[in-house]
């Protein structure tokens, strides 16, 4: 962010670079109105001087100074055009823009305005009888210095509504002429270098990589299955201006928003992260949430949403376990032979897997099927009383009771 000191600074910045070594004091006072967030010039891309004294000659990209006004010594009145791109400013939060000249002379040091117009396009055709379309009057300031008596100080006319209402076009043309052409005092010339100085800001980006927990949500209308009702949301924000952010999070529950929360102070690039209350979800709640950033000056769009469902509690049977080689109870001869262990979910509907270790070691976890039901392969090391414990895991990673299975095997 910038303060208005620093504006200042960098407008006077600017002025010098284009040999400008004073701003006057009302310019000053207007170009200070509030705080700057990130400043861009603009120059214009092209440019056009239409005279009355010759009408049908085009007079483009010239040289020579800028003018408006009746000129006494040629009897002439003139008035100019500035196009401007402006694609670099789509998108953009419009705050301040200001056409800067540099007035280098004028017919007399009495007081007369210059008027700043939204206009048609250049053209390459454009002259004094084919002159773009005057739509808008967007600024007037009196301009009387450049001569004897009154040194030249530059002009800054308020184009922010033009601009605004121009940046998502991209592009912009601006007419500038005397508001009393027709008086001989009403001349002026300006440098060859005029030049639009806008003070912008980019809404943040829609937050990404959005969390519960430590687990990525998945694409809607897909849901995560979480084993608290109080869990910690994430998403990523970014802003190209590179800003600090605020993230506003919202969850909503059978279509209506239930609550939210925000954080605060999130650097570009960075995670923001809220824990929902306890006691707003509880065993079974199901609820969608969402998050999006704001800077100072504007906010971004909404993230999408991000489906959970609450599974507080775990199971609460143990696995059924079956063998036919090694049957529950039983002694089998020896000497110890493979077995194929058959897991089953005894009733539990969201068993995903199971954990199971052997007596003898062996054991890890296996993925349960379409059915909930798993099968491993196990051949004990020798012949002793054997076991093998095993346990349900449901979505939300809770574990069921235990199931102890256990049989034998005989010495051979």
């Amino acid at each position: 962010m910038f303060c208005a000191a620093r504006r200042l600074l960098l407008i006077a910045v600017l002025l010098a670079a284009s040999g400008v070594t004073a701003l006057p004091a009302a310019a000053l006072d207007e170009a200070s109105a509030g705080a700057a967030e990130h400043l861009t010039t603009v120059r214009p891309r092209e440019w056009a001087v239409v005279s009355s004294r010759t009408p049908k000659l085009p007079d483009h990209n010239r040289d020579a100074p800028v003018t408006v006004g009746l000129d006494g010594e040629r009897w002439e009145v003139t008035r100019s055009f500035f196009g401007f791109d402006l694609s670099r400013l789509r998108g953009k939060q419009i705050l301040d823009a200001r056409l800067y000249l540099d007035q280098t002379g004028t017919g007399s040091c009495r007081p007369s305005a210059v008027e700043l117009w939204r206009t048609g396009p250049v053209e390459q055709d454009t002259s004094w009888d084919r002159q773009p379309a005057w739509l808008s009057k967007v600024d007037s300031k009196p301009a009387s210095s450049g001569a004897a008596g009154c040194p030249a100080q530059p002009v800054a006319l308020n184009a922010t509504a033009a601009v605004a209402q121009a940046a998502d076009s991209g592009r912009l043309t601006l007419g500038l002429r005397a508001e009393q052409e027709w008086n001989r005092g009403s001349w002026k010339s300006f440098g060859t270098a005029p030049r639009l100085t806008v003070d912008y800001n980019s809404a943040p980006g829609t937050p990404g990589r959005q969390q519960v927990e430590i687990m990525d949500c998945p694409p809607s209308p897909a849901e995560l299955v979480l084993f608290t009702p109080a869990p910690v949301l994430r998403a990523t924000l970014s802003d190209v201006d590179g800003d600090v952010m605020d993230a506003e999070f919202e969850w909503w529950a059978g279509g209506s928003r239930v609550g939210g929360a925000v954080a605060t102070t999130i650097p570009d690039g960075s995670a923001a992260q809220v824990t929902v209350p306890r006691g707003v979800f509880a065993h079974e709640s199901v609820f969608s949430w969402r998050v999006r950033a704001k800077d100072r000056m504007a906010t971004g769009a909404w993230s999408g949403w991000c489906g959970v469902r609450v599974d507080a509690e775990p199971p609460r049977v143990a696995p059924l376990v079956s063998s036919a080689e090694y049957p529950e109870g039983e002694w089998q001869p020896g000497p110890p032979k493979p077995g194929t262990f058959v897991f089953s979910p005894n009733g539990v509907t969201d068993v995903v897997a199971y954990d199971w270790q052997a007596l003898t070691g062996e054991g890890g976890r296996v993925p349960a099927g379409p059915d909930g039901t798993a099968s491993v392969v196990y051949k004990p090391s020798r012949s002793r009383p054997l076991w093998i414990e095993v346990y349900s895991i449901d979505q939300a990673g809770h574990r069921s009771p235990l199931k102890r299975y256990e049989f034998g095997v005989r010495p051979g």
